[in-house]
């Protein structure tokens, strides 16, 4: 290690104005690349350039990569006499802790195994002996409080924290770069290097289907999306989010997180969810459909091949309908087959009967089938038909 440019200061104890100068500095001397630094100068002081008395010697912190040494006191007793010292200075180092923590709240991550690896300025990774282990190690996993307290100290210099496996629920943080200084050496205060983990969401999509073709039931079928259980982060509290009128609450069970309307393909999806379980319930739907009161839970699951997760979610709706049997009068078994019924809305009544609007071209008209019976569909919400 190259030790040069390390600066020690003289002052005279006795008259602190006396001075000398053998290296452009007042009363300093600097080292060279082997860390060696002498008063000398045999042109300048001929005799010696420390006067008879008591000096005191001290170091000037250079880049923090060395602890400076204490102030020590030398007694200059004799002309031309060499006064050797050597000053080891400890190399800065640190105990580092390294906290897992939830992105979203700040809060420790309460989950062990979180395993990390340290790269020093060269790229290199930081080994260390770990006397759990019984050996050498360049991986280091949090207890169940999501810290890790490093087996060893870490030197002066920069380093970067890179996540290798993230907790479950979460994604894989950015690399944390971080410094050893030298005023992280006290062991009883370890250097904290937070790493926050985003906690992973994910999106539900409902495609609306018919029940009986299973094709695509079209737009305008809407549905709210209801919290199961109170949806936590890891260290078990409730999570906070928007809700479905936009308003920022804790998402506990029951809180209605989402409200989403079918496109034109029948499918609607969801806004970014925090995982866990929930209730999919159909709230509205066009015309010719009934509101299909089934609730679904969905639960969304942690995926660690995905930075958001899907679930997908099919509903099925029937439409709305009325069936008729037409039966002969006095044989209630026997089926009439080929009776013509025609369909239309009350409002046009008046029309038919004020004779502005043929019967033949209102509304529509069904036959009964081989067992007397007719199934009238893609009838409109809140309308009264009339059916002759």
């Amino acid at each position: 290690r190259d030790l040069s440019g390390i600066r020690f200061t003289f002052t005279y104890v006795e008259d602190e104005s006396v001075t000398f100068d053998v290296c452009g500095e007042k009363n300093t001397i600097i080292t060279d690349e082997n860390g060696v630094a002498v008063t000398e100068d045999r042109e300048k002081y001929p005799r010696g350039t420390l006067i008879y008395g008591t000096w005191r010697i001290s170091e000037i912190p250079n880049s923090g990569l060395l602890e400076p040494i204490r102030d020590f006191e030398i007694q200059v007793t004799e002309e031309g006499g060499i006064y050797p010292y050597v000053a080891n200075n400890d190399t800065v180092q640190a105990r580092v802790e390294i906290q897992k923590r939830d992105a979203n709240t700040g809060e420790l991550i309460p989950l062990s195994d979180v395993s990390f690896r340290i790269r020093d300025e060269k790229g290199d990774l930081i080994e260390m002996w770990d006397p759990a282990l019984g050996a050498y190690t360049d991986v280091f996993r949090t207890d169940d409080k999501g810290t890790v307290r490093l087996p060893n100290t870490l030197f002066y210099g920069s380093y970067t924290l890179e996540e290798i496996a993230a907790p479950d629920g979460y994604l894989l943080s950015e690399p944390v770069s971080f410094s050893v200084e030298e005023a992280h050496r006290n062991p009883l205060e370890p250097l904290i290097v937070e790493c926050f983990d985003q906690p992973q969401t994910g999106k539900m999509e409902v495609t609306k289907v018919d029940q009986d073709t299973d094709e695509n039931a079209g737009e305008g079928f809407a549905f709210e999306i209801v919290a199961a259980e109170d949806i936590l982060d890891a260290a078990g509290n409730p999570r906070t989010g928007e809700n479905a009128l936009g308003e920022t609450v804790e998402l506990t069970k029951g809180t209605v997180v989402d409200s989403i309307i079918t496109d034109k393909e029948g499918r609607a999806a969801s806004k970014e969810l925090y995982l866990g379980s929930y209730l999919v319930r159909e709230i509205a739907a066009p015309d010719f459909y009934t509101v299909n009161e089934t609730e679904q839970t969905v639960v969304l699951a942690a995926d660690a091949s995905a930075e958001i997760g899907w679930a997908k979610v099919k509903a099925a709706d029937v439409k709305t309908r009325i069936e008729l049997t037409k039966v002969d009068a006095y044989n209630g078994m026997k089926a009439l087959p080929g009776i013509t019924f025609r369909v239309f809305p009350e409002t046009l009544l008046e029309e038919i009967t004020a004779g502005r609007l043929d019967l033949p071209a209102a509304g529509r008209e069904y036959t009964t089938d081989a067992r007397g019976r007719v199934r009238i569909e893609d009838l409109n919400h809140d309308t009264t038909y009339c059916i002759v």
